[in-house]
């Protein structure tokens, strides 16, 4: 019986080798595969936050170029209301030229568009009368006339003729050379001053 006994004890101490063995290969893949699966997370995680930085950094730049852009909107925009109000102060200031000066520039307007037999339209504001635009010797010269009204415009004159009638009001000829007038007001206004 001893001998049985002895086999069984070795069966059963193999047995019991076998079983830590096995065991203890269980827990070094249980181990390894915690290992991998930290790693594996691990490698996510960073992945995840450097997609995170680089959505997070291309967000911040679109926005900052939305902002510039704005920013230049408004910009320009105002820069457009001050130079809207340039003109308009012009406008007024060319309406509230003295006397002597309003008659050299409806004499120079004269000059430059009337033709023969015209009618003069005058602007209801003009600090000069009929008697004075009549005196202008380009009135004489082409037999120039004076309507029985005037004008609800603010300064300069009209012309009318039977073919066609010709806008020399201020605010035409502000108009007619608005780009000019902008591009000029702005390089004096918002120039670079270095």
């Amino acid at each position: 019986m001893e001998g049985k006994k002895a086999i069984v004890d070795r069966i059963l101490s193999d047995a019991e080798e076998q079983a830590k063995s096995i065991l203890k290969d269980a827990k070094i893949r249980k181990q390894a595969e915690q290992d991998a699966a930290r790693q594996e997370a691990a490698e996510y995680l960073e992945k995840s936050r450097r997609a995170l930085k680089s959505e997070a950094e291309n967000q911040i730049s679109r926005r900052e170029t939305v902002a510039a852009l704005d920013c230049r909107k408004l910009l320009l925009q105002a820069k457009r209301e001050v130079l809207e109000s340039v003109i308009q102060a012009a406008q007024k200031k060319a309406c509230k030229m003295p006397k002597e000066k309003y008659l050299k520039v409806l004499e120079k307007l004269l000059k430059e568009n009337a033709e023969n037999g015209d009618e003069i339209v005058l602007s209801e504001s003009a600090p000069v009368g009929e008697r004075e635009v009549m005196a202008l010797a380009v009135c004489k010269e082409r037999k120039l006339s004076f309507a029985a009204t005037v004008g609800k415009f603010s300064g300069g004159l009209i012309l009318v003729s039977d073919k066609c009638d010709k806008d020399c009001s201020f605010e035409a000829l502000f108009e007619a050379n608005r780009n000019e007038l902008e591009e000029e007001i702005a390089g004096d206004l918002f120039a670079d001053k270095k």
